[in-house]
């Protein structure tokens, strides 16, 4: 099932009625959403596409999150989203994490590194600190990894060279 209001101009919050278990996508990019991503969402078990890009949404990315177990695509940026990664993220068989333009903070979570069809990393202007974690480039399909604009130290892990997919 897909569920779609994307590129409107819709307020308020996310309804906790939306997380429906059968709903495979949920398409509410670019409009004016505010409010938190409901925890209730995470009962959409079968989801594989969260888009909701380009709204005012806040607080962070719900935990539960990691328990949607088919999600291949996160796409979440251009909001207000802030706050750590949830554990458990490598878990999933994301193909896209699109995190760009938040307050996330924190370190990158190693264990990203461990998701084999991820192809897009858009982690661009955050809050994330610390050093680029060397397992990241295990990433063999990854070809879009952006990390700009956030408060990154250290060297460039030398294995990152070997990132053979890359496009941009």
């Amino acid at each position: 099932e897909l569920l779609s209001g994307s590129n409107n101009m819709l307020t308020g919050t996310l309804p906790m009625l939306i997380a429906q278990p059968a709903l495979k996508t949920l398409e509410f990019h670019s409009n004016c959403l505010t409010g938190s991503i409901p925890e209730e969402l995470c009962t959409a078990t079968q989801m594989i596409a969260l888009l909701l890009s380009g709204n005012h949404l806040t607080s962070s990315l719900p935990s539960c999150i990691v328990n949607i177990a088919q999600l291949v695509t996160i796409s979440v940026s251009g909001n207000m989203l802030t706050g750590k990664l949830p554990k458990g993220l490598g878990a999933l068989p994301l193909e896209g994490l699109y995190l760009s333009n938040n307050c996330f903070d924190g370190a990158i979570p190693e264990e990203l590194g461990v998701i084999g069809n991820l192809y897009a990393l858009v982690l661009t202007d955050n809050c994330f600190s610390g050093t680029i974690p060397p397992g990241l480039a295990a990433l063999g399909e990854l070809a879009y990894f952006m990390l700009g604009e956030n408060l990154l130290i250290g060297s460039l892990p030398a294995l990152l060279g070997q990132l053979g997919s890359m496009e941009y």
